[in-house]
């Protein structure tokens, strides 16, 4: 099962832009006890990354029902090689060059058949989709947004020492693996890094 990646982590482009081949990771460490904004930050992400997690699982529960049922509505209509065709007024060979461009090109009537029965299919298709998964597709984009949310919140959070940092770089290393960080929550973690070393300085 793949997941969206959390592109509002690591760029900003839209969430269902782009999906990754592995599947969402939950962070499974506890958050540093520092102060009070900290430890409230870390926890919400932990809580958003479970649900999301949780909504993932149900998800792929869904889109299996979905895959299974689809195989009873049958393969999609296949498209027919020849899409236009041209009915001329007279044999071919009678007719100038000027009146073989002005002859209008028309759908084939193979091709016009495969349209109707292929938006026939599309539209049982996205029924029997509605009736398997009901709303999960749009709950799991939301819980992943909220995860998203939730660690661009405790990333742009100054962490207050090394168990903090430590945490943000396991949520950067676990739930977004194979991710590129965004340049300001990379900056973020500089920023971090080099404010600790300048206090053990």
């Amino acid at each position: 099962m793949t997941t969206t990646t959390r592109r509002a982590l690591i760029g900003g482009a839209g969430l269902a832009a782009v999906v990754a081949v592995t599947p969402a990771i939950a962070v499974v460490s506890t958050p540093a006890a520092s102060s009070a904004k900290w430890d409230r930050l870390a926890r919400a992400f932990l809580e958003a990354d479970a649900h999301m997690k949780t909504v993932e699982d149900e998800h792929t529960a869904a889109y299996d029902r979905f895959a299974v049922a689809l195989k009873v509505l049958g393969s999609r209509p296949t498209k027919p090689e020849q899409r236009d065709s041209c009915v001329y007024p007279k044999p071919i060979e009678q007719m100038t060059i000027a009146e073989i461009k002005a002859t209008p090109v028309q759908e084939s009537p193979e091709y016009a058949a495969f349209k109707i029965a292929d938006a026939n299919w599309q539209a049982e298709r996205d029924a029997l989709e509605t009736k398997v998964t009901g709303g999960v597709d749009t709950r799991w984009e939301d819980s992943v947004s909220a995860q998203n949310s939730a660690a661009l919140a405790l990333f742009a959070e100054p962490s207050p020492n090394a168990d903090a940092l430590r945490f943000k770089l396991d949520v950067a290393e676990v739930a977004y693996k194979g991710c590129d960080l965004a340049d300001n929550v990379s900056a973020a973690i500089f920023a971090d890094v080099r404010r600790l070393l300048n206090k053990e300085a």
